[in-house]
Formats: C-alpha cells, sequence, structure tokens
C-alpha cells in the first residue's frame, strides 16, 4: 500500500527557473518511490496561510487574506509593485509578517500547534490532510533563511506534524541559513524532531553539523539534462524559437556564445536601483565583449532580475531568455553555452549539466560559493555591487575557465551527472519506509 504524502512547499507553480525544476524533479522521484503525493500545499500557501483555498470562508475571508500585490495589482502600476516587493524582500519580511498563522517566535510554536490540532474551521482542511498523511515532506528549498513568514511557517507546519499528530516529516532538498536569530532559535526547536533532513549543498551540511542529524543530498533539479551540442544546434536554429513575448532570444546556436544572468540578491540593496544595476551589467558586457569573440545571451530566472535585464538587453541589443522559458529549454540553453557568468544557483546547475563553467555572481546567501567549491571550480565570486569595479578580474576569470576546453567541459559534466544519479537520496527515507 503506498504512503500518502503532504508535500509541503511546492514552487512549481513560481515562475523561478529554479523553483519550478527543482518541485517538478522532486514530485518525480517521491512518485517513482511509488508513494502518493495526496496533498499540497504552494509557496503561495505558506505565503498567505490560506493552506487549502477551500479552508477560506464564503463571506469574504479569502478575499482578505489575498496578498497585497493581488489586492493592488489593478490599481498600482506594475514597477511601484516591483519597488514595493524590492523592500519586502530587502527586510527579510513578507506581507504577512505582522498577521497570519506564522509563529512569530520559538515560543509561538506550541500554542499555534495546539491551535491548529483543536481546530475545526479555518483550517480545518490542512488538519485534516496532517491526519491522513503518512508522511510530511517539506520542500525546503533556497527558502529556508531569513526572518520571512515563508520559512517560519515551513517550520511550524514541521512542529505541528511531529508533536501534535505524531507524523514523520522530512525537510530536504534545502539550504539551511539560519544566520537570522529568531530563525536559528526556531530551527534549534524543529530540526531535532524531524525524521530526515537533506542540505542541497556542503556549507548548510557543515554549518549544522553536530546539532541535528542531517547529511548532504544533490539538488533535485540535477534530473534535468541539456540536448547534445548537435542535436541542441538543430532545434534552437528555428527561427525565434526561444522568443517569448515580450522579449527577443534570437541568437545562432551553432556560434559560440556565453550566458550572462543576474541573482538574488538584486533584491537586497534598497540604496542601489535597478538603473544602477543596468549601468554595472552594461559596463560588465562591453568589457566581456573585449576578451570574447562569441555571442552574449542575458538570460531571466526570477523577476527581480527582468526590470535589471530587459534593460541591458535594450541598451545593448543582445538577445534575452525570458522568464516563462519552459525550464527543459533554459537547461538546453545553459548546458550548451561555453560559460554562465551569474549568480542563480539552479541557472549554475544546469550550465554544469551540460559541462558549462560557471564565473559565480553572488547570491543572497552562499549559495554559489558552494556550488563552485563542490564542483571544483575557482573559489571567487563577485559582489554584484562591484561590477563595475571587478569587471577586469571577471573577465579574466571567463578566459580561464574557457582556455580549460573540453577537458573542463567533460570533468563538468561528468560531476554533475554524478549529482544526478544521486538525488533520489532525498527521499531515501520514503524508500526505507515504504509499505
Amino acid at each position: 500500500m503506498a504512503l500518502n504524502i503532504l508535500f509541503v512547499n511546492d514552487s512549481s507553480s513560481n515562475p523561478n527557473w529554479g523553483d519550478r525544476a527543482a518541485a517538478m524533479a522532486l514530485r518525480k522521484i517521491i512518485e517513482e518511490s511509488g508513494a502518493r503525493i495526496q496533498y499540497t500545499i504552494t509557496e503561495d500557501n505558506l505565503r498567505d496561510s490560506i493552506f487549502f483555498p477551500e479552508d477560506s470562508s464564503g463571506d469574504g475571508a479569502d478575499s482578505d487574506s489575498r496578498s497585497w500585490k493581488d489586492r493592488l495589482r489593478p490599481l498600482v502600476p506594475p514597477i511601484a509593485l516591483e519597488l514595493r516587493e524590492r523592500t519586502i524582500i530587502a527586510l527579510g519580511l513578507t506581507e504577512n509578517d505582522s498577521g497570519g498563522f506564522a509563529p512569530a517566535t520559538a515560543d509561538d510554536l506550541e500554542p499555534r500547534s495546539l491551535a491548529l490540532r483543536d481546530d475545526e474551521g479555518q483550517f480545518s482542511k490542512l488538519r485534516s490532510a496532517m491526519l491522513a498523511c503518512d508522511v510530511v515532506v517539506i520542500h525546503g528549498d533556497g527558502g529556508m533563511f531569513g526572518n520571512g513568514v515563508i520559512p517560519r511557517t515551513k517550520l511550524f507546519l514541521a512542529y505541528a506534524a511531529r508533536k501534535m499528530f505524531d507524523k514523520p516529516v522530512m525537510l530536504i532538498n534545502h539550504t539551511a541559513d539560519l544566520s537570522h536569530p529568531n530563525l536559528d532559535q526556531m530551527a534549534a526547536v524543529v530540526y531535532p524532531m524531524l525524521s530526515d533532513v537533506t542540505y542541497r549543498e556542503r556549507i548548510s551540511e557543515a554549518r549544522c553539523e553536530g546539532r541535528w542529524p542531517g547529511r548532504y543530498s544533490p539538488d533535485s533539479a540535477f534530473l534535468f539534462k541539456p540536448l547534445d551540442r548537435e542535436v541542441f544546434r538543430t532545434v534552437a536554429s528555428r527561427p525565434h524559437y526561444y522568443s517569448i513575448w515580450p522579449d527577443s532570444a534570437d541568437f545562432d546556436p551553432a556560434r559560440p556564445f556565453i550566458c550572462v544572468g543576474g541573482s538574488s540578491a538584486l533584491s537586497y540593496d534598497e540604496n542601489r536601483p535597478p538603473f544602477e544595476y543596468t549601468r554595472q551589467f552594461a559596463s560588465l558586457i562591453a568589457h566581456l565583449r573585449t576578451v570574447y569573440d562569441g555571442q552574449i545571451l542575458l538570460t531571466v530566472s526570477d523577476r527581480i532580475d527582468e526590470p535589471v535585464m530587459r534593460a541591458v538587453a535594450t541598451r545593448l541589443d543582445l538577445p534575452l531568455v525570458g522568464l516563462t522559458i519552459p525550464v527543459q529549454q533554459a537547461v538546453d540553453i545553459l548546458g550548451n553555452a561555453d560559460a554562465y557568468v551569474g549568480g542563480r544557483w539552479h541557472a549554475g546547475i544546469f550550465g554544469l549539466r551540460g559541462g558549462t563553467p560557471i564565473v559565480p555572481l553572488a547570491s543572497k546567501t552562499f549559495k554559489m560559493p558552494a556550488l563552485i567549491e563542490m564542483a571544483g571550480l575557482a573559489n571567487t565570486v563577485f559582489d554584484l555591487a562591484e561590477l563595475d569595479e571587478r569587471k577586469v578580474d571577471i573577465g579574466r576569470c571567463l578566459v580561464e575557465v574557457l582556455n580549460q576546453g573540453d577537458d573542463l567541459r567533460h570533468h563538468l559534466r561528468d560531476w554533475a551527472a554524478s549529482q544526478a544519479e544521486n538525488c533520489r537520496d532525498n527521499i531515501s527515507f520514503l524508500d526505507r519506509n515504504s509499505r
């Protein structure tokens, strides 16, 4: 008889390339284990504390619970919402930090869990799912950092499932950046209770070692494999094949190209507006053109990258791969590039799967240093606020990896393939406990 799973933090509806890839791949290996995902809590559910849409009453509660962005979208210009979102992310907050059901501190875990256990109203569907499932699987992803509502809600659901409903809980496929003291205090209560913990990189594993059991398991996104070079060239050579309105991604796949992408760190500097990053990226790319003769293709793998990269594309007349492209096509492009210059963890994985070396830009956590260290690449990570000052160093790093040619590509491709083979370790608890 198959295990029934409550899957928490299904990020496959997130426009971010990596969030989509990791969640889709994780669902795939869970289902291949013979388990059944009977209940799903999405990333938006975590943010809004509406764990199942049916939980909201018909008297307008659902409307009141909608996120600020949904309520304001018809009234406010998109750029204002983008700037508002940048500020919220920069402060480590989300729209429900002043309310909602997520515990504010570790002291709130017990009373909130008791309220959930005894609830017969607003959260009755969540309570029923907790009672009916066999295992709770929490996809940690890159969201276990800061003091926002999403990481606190993940820890709350883990605590409630273990303490109130006596369910096995897995927190897997994630980076644990517990540098915020409040999140660390909550983690110190919850992590030791968990049935299984897997980290998607070695830095989290090292930082948490000795505090509670846990181990490294490769990110599920390694399962995505790019097309072989010759097949890619045939597929991608069709006119406008990767151009998704309003972006143009016309380039010649038969000619060498590199990809330049953004970073989650773009959301973190309130004092540096998007046009300043646009200027710095444009300056960097102008320098890269002096050391690299091939094409330069911009990539947008998250909403926060769009204002910057679209402006750079317009200013320099460069092709841009837009946010809404299918994940597999993004993998095909990055996996066949000569190099990836950027600060996106999953975009880096997509590239490595095809042997593409990374010239890393900093991200909001220690993800990029962790990734290049595991892949055996040079451990210099460039700060986004210093792109102009460090452009010569970035260009030098690009030339160094390109000069290593096929030997480096074969090494990176083989390493990434080994990660793909081992990413099923994330769900070894399910394999051991299947019925």
